[in-house]
């Protein structure tokens, strides 16, 4: 769009205005005298897009490290759950500190998640992933040689600061490629989790039985450096765009020009830029980023978020408290349980197993759920939640091996599933615009749990001296947790019928 003027129409002129659609510009009579011979052009932007990442192949590489990342954590945890054992003997330590230990590996591991948000928005995703599977390769590799609980206390701590970021933003990109169906996707991915489970504890029994617990810990390593290639893969959406409707159109720049009909050229506008800010706009253009601001917004963004996602805050992430401190303690403990319940070493290594393999099963059960009724995932929780409460209330009941195996069973088969329901239920009750930041809050609170359900599950173990207590109090936790789901569940459905 072209307007051409000159200094007698501006005289004549108190304002000089362009109008394009409903793109208004105007100059006040103060500028004029300032104002020579000029054309000016507006470009408009070209049409805006929209991405559609259907169409970006790149989406199956991602579900696949996503897989991976599954496979490795917790992975690992569950092959360290074999070392239980031979740690409290070779490091002499009590049965509390190596569960803290361990578990504080995949504790800090989700701990570190915000952390990990927040260095991947100013780095990138990938460069911040690819480092940090590196060097949390490199520290478990340097837990192999500790000597003591507090060296090895030290590497499994860098192990997981260093490796939160593929926990994160593997979640964080599958979201940007398929959005609310994030649930139904996540759960495929938990295929990853069974695969880890089933084969670490035994490739770990194999290994400590070859070359000792520096043996298998060096094995780990070699296992964990698969970080660097998963986190490498995680490309955001880069795909084929479609238009929008060419009426969306944006102001791009004002560029002045020369007059129209010159074969030399145009002339540029012969104004000073002082002169064409009036006094007033002055305030504005000074800098007002303090660091008082900065914790000013934060703390503004942490209210609204909590305002808007009540249910989440309030109902969700307690919930996730009580599961993930009893899924951390089945799953570093049930070795133990087996060994204390009379079962020789190569039968318990089973019983880890066979849960694995209840978690397959109802993941298959899952996914032709979610296939059918993709926003379920709520439901799902509550119902396997209870699964899980009545398998390991059911462990205390009896002590044979064929029965201990159906228990492992069926409480991998709510455990694994309550997992992989949890962040779907989370993907369907959040805002899309909030759940990097609701992803980020709850992995950091399964951190806190899974630090706090190891040093609880062996002090718990330390003062009863039994594991059939302490399985006891996890199914009453999963229960309460199972019932709070439910009666909020319950509330949403008649508030909708009400309305």
């Amino acid at each position: 769009m072209y307007v051409t003027t000159s200094r007698a129409s501006l005289a004549s002129t108190r304002h000089l205005t362009f109008v394009h659609k409903n793109i208004s510009m105007t100059v006040p009579q103060r500028y004029q005298s300032t104002i020579e011979v000029f054309t000016v052009e507006v470009k408009m932007s070209p049409p805006s897009y929209i991405p559609d990442h259907h169409t970006d192949t790149w989406r199956y590489v991602v579900i696949l490290a996503k897989m991976l990342v599954h496979a490795l954590h917790p992975g690992l945890v569950k092959a360290m759950s074999v070392f239980l054992p031979f740690l409290v003997i070779q490091l002499d330590m009590t049965q509390s500190t190596a569960g803290f230990i361990i578990a504080m590996e995949y504790g800090v591991h989700m701990f570190a998640c915000p952390i990990s948000h927040f260095l991947a928005q100013r780095f990138g995703c990938r460069t911040v992933t690819t480092i940090g599977g590196f060097l949390s390769a490199v520290s478990l590799l340097a837990g192999a040689f500790s000597q003591s609980a507090i060296s090895l206390g030290c590497s499994f701590f860098l192990t997981g600061i260093f490796s939160s970021p593929l926990r994160q933003l593997s979640s964080e990109t599958l979201h940007q490629y398929y959005g609310e169906y994030y649930g139904q996707v996540a759960a495929v991915t938990q295929l990853g989790t069974h695969m880890g489970n089933f084969l670490m504890p035994c490739l770990a029994m194999f290994c400590l039985e070859a070359y000792g617990l520096r043996g298998s810990l060096l094995f780990l390593s070699a296992v964990a450096f698969h970080g660097v290639p998963i986190g490498a893969s995680l490309r955001p959406p880069q795909c084929p765009r479609r238009p929008r409707p060419s009426d969306d159109v944006e102001l791009d720049e004002l560029h002045p020009l020369q007059p129209r009909g010159s074969l030399a050229g145009q002339t540029r506008i012969a104004a000073n830029s002082k002169d064409l800010q009036p006094d007033e706009c002055t305030e504005q253009n000074q800098t007002t980023s303090t660091t008082l601001k900065a914790i000013q917004d934060i703390i503004h963004d942490t209210l609204d978020f909590i305002k808007m996602e009540r249910v989440f805050i309030f109902v969700m992430l307690p919930c996730q408290v009580l599961f993930d401190t009893s899924y951390c303690g089945w799953t570093v403990f049930l070795f133990s349980y087996g060994t204390a319940e009379g079962l020789p070493v190569n039968t318990s290594v089973y019983l880890v197993m066979i849960g694995s393999i209840g978690g397959v099963t109802g993941w298959l059960v899952l996914i032709a759920v979610l296939y059918k009724h993709p926003l379920v995932t709520p439901h799902m929780l509550a119902l396997d939640l209870g699964v899980s409460s009545i398998a390991l209330l059911a462990y205390p009941l009896n002590s044979s091996p064929t029965y201990l195996a159906i228990c492992s069973f069926v409480a991998g088969f709510g455990f694994y599933n309550s997992y992989s329901t949890f962040y779907g239920a989370v993907s369907v009750k959040v805002k899309t615009e909030n759940f990097p930041k609701a992803v980020a809050c709850s992995f950091m609170t399964c951190g806190i749990s899974y630090l706090i359900s190891g040093m609880l599950t062996g002090f718990l173990y330390d003062l009863v001296g039994s594991y059939r207590d302490v399985f006891r109090i996890f199914g009453i936790s999963l229960a309460t947790a199972s019932l709070a789901i439910s009666i909020t569940l319950c509330l949403d459905s008649c508030r909708r019928n009400g309305s």
